[in-house]
């Protein structure tokens, strides 16, 4: 969606060598897949989108909500092929490490993903990204910020009313990292939302067109 250039977020996201813009493509990919009913590339979409930050794997609640409502065969082929396609992706690593501790790193990520850290930048709650608060600095002078864009939350409100295919996902996503605050994480950053970001604009898209063919 065009709206995305007014995204202060996605554009300094997508300027810098940080992770989240990839775990932004793939997710919006995911999203591609899944209303192309493609399941095997939305299994492959999601597992790379793991494959960049875990939090990649927040849609699969979704699409869990989603898939097991249709078919449990077509939510077992996704998952199976998330999955695999994270483990395959994983394989240099486990060959580096040794498999023993390659599980081992894992499990010591998600404690340290769900564990807030000593002060630093500035930190925000994902109820903060909503109201461009607390935004992280990117660069100062000229000053650019991960402040995000209104259209997160008007996206939230329209999303609990369409109740769509994107609307889930576009829930899950954001909730999972609600999830991640509850669990006892508080320094949460507002460039996150670069990955829910191209979701939040598909919803914002056909709230215009419903719109306009009113």
């Amino acid at each position: 969606s065009a709206l995305m250039l007014f995204d202060n977020t996605f554009r300094a996201m997508a300027s810098i060598a940080m992770l989240d813009i990839y775990l932004a493509f793939f997710t919006a990919l995911l999203a591609y897949f899944h209303l192309s009913r493609r399941l095997l590339a939305t299994g492959a979409a999601l597992g790379l989108a793991a494959a960049v930050k875990y939090s990649g794997a927040f849609p699969v609640f979704g699409l869990i909500y989603l898939y097991a409502r249709r078919s449990f065969r077509e939510l077992a082929a996704v998952l199976l092929m998330a999955v695999s396609v994270f483990l395959l992706v994983n394989i240099p690593i486990v060959g580096h490490l040794g498999i023993e501790r390659w599980a081992r790193e894992i499990l010591g990520a998600i404690s340290w993903h769900t564990t807030s850290r000593p002060p630093g930048p500035t930190a925000s709650t994902p109820l903060d990204w909503l109201l461009m608060q607390n935004s992280f600095a990117i660069y100062i002078n000229p000053d650019v910020y991960a402040s995000g864009t209104p259209a997160y939350l008007v996206a939230l409100a329209y999303a609990l009313y369409k109740r769509d295919d994107v609307s889930a996902l576009y829930l899950s996503t954001y909730g999972g990292y609600w999830l991640v605050y509850l669990a006892g994480n508080h320094t949460l950053y507002s460039f996150y939302t670069a990955q829910f970001s191209p979701l939040a604009h598909i919803l914002l898209a056909g709230l215009f067109a419903s719109l306009s063919r009113r």
